[in-house]
């Protein structure tokens, strides 16, 4: 079965104004940037885009200035980042109208939740909705860990079309793959760092940060696989090391980041949201060090 959500998604930072607003102007000159890279979706306010910690205001802002300028050339995948499902709605109807393409959900836990409560969760979606919708399984940040089993069943539900698997065991991806087969549901790893292996075990697509910094690398390397040149695929997968150093530091690398975009050309301040860290003359030095030891400045 053809997948529809497959290849290289970058998760785009919100660039913000020294004041901290949305730039939109500088948002929309990514957008364009990363599709003439030739990436083959892209997914707004996710969680390096800083969605947790934007007013819905903002969300809406965002939503609209990318899929105006987006204009149907690849697909647009909208983050939603709520604990309660009327706010998941609200945002995922305006994005459906604004034209996404589908929405990426995950479910924060504040109380514990049962497994079929969770299920009943992604039910309202569906229904509400009546549009493709991604599961984002994020265990450290939403701390609601599902099987590869329990993701299965929720690909039975109906719009429930994928996950967004933020996870390090490959074992686990491998099993999904394995469970969905043949099934009108796609399975993309949450980071680039393992992203070859995730191809070998079945994934059909990764959704990740450095995608805004290396699109076209990432996008070779799918190429690559795909063409079956594995060990192309191998060799370029081990060739952006000093970039993962600068997105594996630290659990909160969203200024860093953003820093490496602006050192890279793009008009983008490191600035971030509240309480989200801002960038320190240490790790300024840090990012421009290791982009230059990968030869990009």
């Amino acid at each position: 079965m053809a997948k529809r959500f497959q290849g290289v998604y970058p998760v785009v930072f919100t660039p913000l104004t020294h004041e901290g607003a949305v730039d939109v102007p500088a948002l929309q000159k990514i957008v364009d940037f990363l599709i003439a890279k030739g990436v083959h979706g892209l997914l707004i306010l996710g969680s390096n885009g800083e969605s947790p910690y934007l007013t819905d205001t903002e969300k809406r802002q965002v939503i609209t200035a990318a899929t105006e300028v987006c204009n149907g050339r690849v697909p647009v995948i909208v983050g939603t980042t709520y604990m309660g499902a009327d706010q998941t709605l609200e945002l995922g109807a305006f994005a459906r109208n604004a034209g996404a393409d589908a929405l990426l959900s995950a479910l924060p836990v504040y109380y514990p939740l049962e497994a079929e409560e969770v299920f009943g969760y992604y039910r309202i979606l569906s229904d509400r909705l009546d549009m493709p919708i991604l599961y984002y399984h994020f265990p450290m940040a939403t701390h609601l860990s599902l099987s590869p089993g329990q993701i299965h069943r929720l690909a039975a539900i109906p719009n429930i079309r994928g996950v967004k698997e933020s996870i390090a065991d490959l074992a686990e991806l491998a099993e999904l793959v394995e469970r969905t087969r043949g099934e009108d549901f796609d399975v993309l790893t949450g980071t680039s760092i393992n992203f070859f292996f995730a191809l070998q075990s079945g994934a059909h697509g990764v959704i990740c940060p450095l995608a805004n910094l290396i699109p076209e690398t990432l996008v070779s390397l799918w190429n690559a696989f795909h063409e079956g040149k594995i060990k192309k695929a191998e060799e370029i997968q081990f060739s952006f090391p000093d970039l993962v150093n600068v997105f594996a530091s630290t659990l909160k690398p969203h200024a860093m980041l953003k820093e490496a975009m602006r050192l890279l050309g793009h008009d983008m301040t490191p600035v971030v949201k509240s309480p989200l860290p801002q960038l320190t003359e240490e790790q300024g030095r840090f990012v421009r060090e290791n982009l230059a030891r990968a030869k990009m400045v």
